[in-house]
């Protein structure tokens, strides 16, 4: 028993020493942003660790004319934080391939009216693709499914946790600079 302990530690030693090697283990704090959906995202990092926090929903907003419509409603909230453990593989050089497990926690209405507003809680599949420009500087596309549990405010006044379930897809283009 002690030998297949040994052993299983070890092995897990070296895949992790492997796998890290080229990952954001090496890299200190970073921060930036990036444009999708949301619209506006602002990004944290850390060594296997993205926080987001972004604000604004594409969904239903027409872009044409002079000025932002909404489509079909009155009123278009979407806010999200983000918890997402990303590890890296690097293809070439300079490219890193980038696929994790996340969280998120979102807010989303689509009238003015407060008893509409949506809660989700969820788990999501981010992955990325990232370039170092420079040794501080990396510049990536990143897309996220997520599938979400869901709660309206007249749920929750009936005691209810959740009233469904929803999927969403984020991502964006985003810069990151390390310190």
């Amino acid at each position: 028993m002690k030998k297949i302990l040994i052993l299983s530690i070890m092995i897990a030693n070296i895949s992790t020493n492997g796998f890290a090697k080229n990952s954001y283990l090496n890299r200190g704090i970073g921060f930036g942003a990036s444009i999708g959906n949301p619209i506006i995202n602002l990004i944290m990092s850390f060594p296997f660790i993205d926080f987001e926090i972004g604000y604004g929903g594409s969904n239903g907003i027409n872009l044409s004319g002079f000025k932002l419509e909404s489509k079909f409603y009155d009123f278009n909230l979407f806010a999200l934080a983000v918890l997402d453990f990303i590890f890296t593989i690097s293809l070439i050089k300079n490219l890193n391939l980038g696929i994790g497990i996340g969280g998120n926690l979102s807010l989303s209405s689509h009238t003015s009216k407060l008893i509409n507003i949506e809660l989700g809680f969820g788990i999501r599949m981010p992955m990325a693709i990232f370039y170092d420009i420079t040794e501080n500087l990396e510049i990536g596309i990143k897309i996220a499914p997520s599938v979400e549990f869901i709660s309206n405010t007249r749920s929750l006044a009936h005691h209810r946790t959740y009233s469904g379930i929803k999927s969403n897809f984020a991502g964006g283009i985003f810069a990151k600079y390390y310190i």
